[in-house]
């Protein structure tokens, strides 16, 4: 969900970025942003959802949209994102 550039300053180990920072690209079930998660990831995997630092009033409705097409055992929003994971887990990010 982050951009491009902001994903490359720090992420967590072995993350994919999609970028969805354009809300036109995932404000539906086929928009472009769930075109690409639903070809690159299966739905039968858990898949974690991370912003820079949780979801923006806007983004609160992408882990609800994914959830709905993953299962919502499959889908694990990452509270406090990428922030929260890096001052927690520091050995587990990538710059």
């Amino acid at each position: 969900y982050r951009s491009a550039e902001d994903f490359a300053k720090g992420h967590i180990k072995g993350a994919v970025n999609i970028d969805g920072t354009n809300p036109a690209d995932w404000s539906t079930d086929n928009g472009v942003f769930m075109q690409k998660l639903t070809s690159q990831f299966s739905t039968s995997k858990k898949i974690f959802l991370y912003g820079k630092s949780g979801w923006s009033q806007t983004g609160l409705a992408l882990p609800g949209r994914v959830a709905r097409i993953w299962g919502s055992k499959n889908t694990v929003n990452l509270e406090g994102g990428y922030s929260s994971w890096e001052k927690n887990f520091p050995n587990e990010v990538e710059k």
